[in-house]
């Protein structure tokens, strides 16, 4: 049987085109929050869309980590060439 795709994830996909840059704020606020690039990249890639808090072009993707138990929050800005990650956090838990 076909299987349907999220639109969450076919929204995502557009991304792979894209060169991801992280802004000066993210940067600066790397260290103290801990957080791991390798699981931004994949929240931006496979996370879900959050409709209530994104607009226009600012995008708010979230997407939970259930072996290390952590939820990871990202703001980026999709412009025509790049990707711009604003911001990223992590929660424990859901």
């Amino acid at each position: 049987m076909f299987k349907k795709k999220s639109l969450n994830t076919c929204y995502n996909i557009c991304y792979n085109n894209k060169p991801i840059n992280y802004s000066l704020h993210f940067a600066s606020r790397k260290r103290n929050r801990l957080l791991n690039l390798e699981l931004i990249e994949e929240t931006i890639f496979t996370g879900k869309r959050n409709k209530k808090r994104s607009k226009r072009n600012k995008i708010f993707l979230e997407r939970y980590f259930g072996k290390i138990n952590q939820k990871y929050i990202v703001i980026l800005l999709e412009l025509e060439d790049h990707i711009e990650v604003k911001t990223a956090w992590c929660k424990k838990g859901k």
